[in-house]
């Protein structure tokens, strides 16, 4: 997997992207978008200065993967849309809008569940329907994407990261996992979340466009040194299945992440940075067996392992063998200080542990209302 990633589901860098898009170029090798032929482009000149180089915001056209996409989103839907309630939302009357470029739909799709609205646009390349159903459908075209091209998926969202996270596992993910004797459905695997606290520049803002680009170039040993250490160990634990092998690659490979990290986090001294906050997270499978038992909800999030610089805990089970990860892109969700909420009552049911168990399980929650709520 390189050190590329796939921005979705809109076509241009919105306003609320800033503190996004500034983030992921410090990270990211190339920023892939998909954007229809013939696009024009209508993006502030900051946004146009970071693109500039030709490495962020690169153009994917979805021409030759919309027929494929389709077909597969049409079967993925008539086979699970009853096992997630968020998935039953697209049939719900249709009361608001939004567009999709007809190129990124095969036209038999077009016909099944996208409508067009002549008195909204006299374009005929934009379609209108639910936001769900296009949300839904862009999400699941970002991983057919991603999958094609071995790029990663990243965002700021954390719904977007659960629908993605959903469509990855081909929807085997499951609800209420118990690993051990407890289990409430068997599963093979379990969906671990990788937390990276204190990773974000709080300055991030102030950073100009050039001073980026500079930094980009001087400093790519240092950010590829992270990335690689992070998929490293995601690759590594992926091939375990006892308790005393995942313990030992945990304990190696975190010494090699937080060391990356510490040396990423010293090379922006050329950006002047000096706080930072912030959480990246990555989802990992790890063979049931691995994990022991528990006997009730709360140990689910028990610490499996905790250090400077990196947290992890359980999410739910998969219910199938082990997947071949490396066809599948890694989806990283980036919570960004301001723009993110724990779950309503997450604090208090871990009022004696540590940040990351509320936020662990506020990716739980979402992940288990994507499936019954």
């Amino acid at each position: 997997m390189n050190n590329s990633i796939l921005y979705y589901p809109t076509i241009e860098f919105q306003k609320s992207d800033y503190r996004w898009l500034w983030n992921a170029s410090l990270f990211w090798d190339k920023i892939y978008r998909i954007v229809p032929p013939g696009y024009s482009l209508n993006e502030p000149r900051n946004i146009e200065a970071l693109c500039s180089t030709g490495e962020i915001g690169i153009p994917i056209s979805p021409i030759r993967y919309s027929k494929r996409a389709s077909e597969e989103f049409s079967n993925f839907m008539l086979n699970n849309q009853r096992n997630a309630a968020a998935l039953s939302m697209i049939d719900e009357a249709e009361t608001e809008y939004i567009r999709i470029h007809s190129s990124k739909i095969d036209v038999k799709l077009q016909r099944e569940i996208f409508y067009r609205l002549k008195k909204i646009d006299e374009d005929e390349n934009w379609l209108y329907a639910n936001p769900n159903t296009v949300n839904f459908y862009m999400t699941f075209l970002a991983n057919h994407i991603a999958k094609k091209n071995s790029l990663s998926l990243y965002t700021p969202n954390q719904e977007l990261w659960t629908t993605s996270t959903y469509f990855l596992y081909d929807g085997k993910m499951q609800e209420m996992y118990m690993p051990g004797e407890n289990f409430v459905e068997p599963s093979k695997d379990a969906l671990v979340s990788i937390m990276i606290p204190d990773i974000f520049p709080q300055n991030v803002l102030d950073i100009s466009p050039e001073n980026i680009l500079k930094f980009r170039e001087r400093r790519k040993d240092e950010r590829q040194q992270f990335i690689s250490a992070v998929n490293h160990f995601r690759e590594e634990i992926n091939k375990a299945d006892a308790p005393e092998v995942v313990e030992v690659i945990m304990n190696e490979e975190k010494k090699k992440i937080d060391f990356a990290l510490n040396e990423y986090k010293k090379s922006m001294d050329l950006l002047k940075t000096v706080k930072f906050g912030g959480v990246l997270t990555t989802a990992i499978t790890i063979a049931a067996d691995a994990l022991g038992y528990a006997n009730n909800v709360p140990e689910l999030y028990k610490n499996i392992f905790e250090s400077t610089g990196v947290w992890a805990g359980v999410l739910t089970g998969i219910a199938e063998k082990k997947l071949n990860n490396k066809k599948n892109p890694y989806t990283y969700l980036a919570h960004l200080d301001s723009e993110f909420s724990l779950f309503h009552n997450s604090r208090d049911i871990f009022a004696s542990s540590p940040f990351w168990a509320s936020y662990n399980y506020t990716l739980y929650r979402s992940i288990e209302e994507f499936i019954n709520d």
